[in-house]
């Protein structure tokens, strides 16, 4: 059973992980806003489609994918 403490370290990861995330896509013209809810972080795509973070993950549009396509503009 996760402690408290547990589940407050991985949420600050999330958290800086996101961030990191963020910038990059933002720069990529890959989202264009995002939005914490109660269920999680929303990103909106410039067809402003809202879509968890999650799901980009799941998509491929890892924080490793975009720290490599940034790499190589």
């Amino acid at each position: 059973m996760a402690s408290q403490l547990d589940e407050e370290r991985e949420a600050n990861q999330l958290e800086a992980t996101f961030s990191e995330w963020y910038k990059l896509a933002k720069a990529s013209g890959l989202v264009i806003a995002s939005q914490k809810t109660e269920e999680g972080i929303i990103v909106y795509e410039p067809n402003g489609q809202a879509i968890s973070f999650e799901n980009m993950l799941e998509r491929g549009w890892t924080l490793d994918y975009l720290q490599l396509q940034n790499q190589h503009d």
